[in-house]
């Protein structure tokens, strides 16, 4: 099995709640094929190859995302108590040097270590 998962590049992509589509993903698993099929060194024999987006309610692994998602409502988890606490919702505010800033429901802002994160995604209400 090998499992791909793509994005659009780009912040105001993000911003705007633009997507990956189900023709993206058939260009990119047509792409891909193409080149495994034809070097069998990559990956011998058979595989099954899938395509897709990290869906709407996507993880936040890597700063890059905190930055790019930065305005939108995401749900935080941590692996040491912050302030009594191990679970954060609200507001991205992005990233302050090495600290991920979040404005919760209450309006408070709260700064969570990068590095003591456990997991973090993008939160979608209906």
């Amino acid at each position: 099995m090998v499992r791909v998962l793509i994005e659009l590049p780009g912040a105001e992509t993000a911003a705007a709640g633009v997507g990956v589509t189900l023709e993206d993903c058939r260009r990119v698993s047509r792409a891909l094929s193409d080149v495994l099929d034809a070097d069998e060194l990559i990956i011998p024999g058979q595989y099954r190859l899938e395509v897709s987006s990290p869906g709407v309610e996507r993880p936040l692994v890597k700063a890059i995302d905190f930055e790019r998602y930065a305005g939108r409502e995401v749900q935080v988890s941590t692996k040491a108590p912050v302030d009594g606490r191990k679970t954060f919702s609200g507001i991205l505010g992005g990233l302050r040097g090495d600290q991920v800033l979040l404005r919760d429901s209450k309006g408070e802002d709260v700064a969570l270590p990068l590095d003591g994160v456990a997991k973090a995604h993008l939160v979608f209400r209906f």
